[in-house]
């Protein structure tokens, strides 16, 4: 994994990538984010990642990526020339998982 702040043991599947919307590219976006770079929230499953990006950024994100569509290039780290803008991780607490 290119992402240096993830460990590399961690799972594909957990890996979830968000972009943000093109408006973002000439209003700013409250917590700086660009529609050139993406975040990545680790997470256990999609629903735990979403619900991690509502946390965060509210309505003011735009797409959720897997492993899935990275490898059927539907999401390419290349078209992002700002790449990672931030790493977070989802908390199982929070998000309804944990015990």
């Amino acid at each position: 994994m290119a992402e240096p702040m993830i460990p590399a043991s961690t799972p594909r599947e957990h890996v979830f990538y968000v972009t943000f919307g093109v408006q973002y590219r000439t209003h700013p976006h409250p917590l700086g984010m660009h529609p050139d770079g993406y975040v990545i929230i680790v997470a256990d499953n999609e629903e735990d990642a979403r619900t991690e990006a509502w946390s965060l950024f509210g309505t003011t994100w735009s797409m959720i990526y897997d492993h899935y569509d990275l490898d059927a290039q539907r999401f390419k780290v290349t078209t992002h020339p700002q790449g990672c803008l931030g790493v977070f991780y989802a908390d199982p607490e929070e998000t309804g998982d944990g015990a």
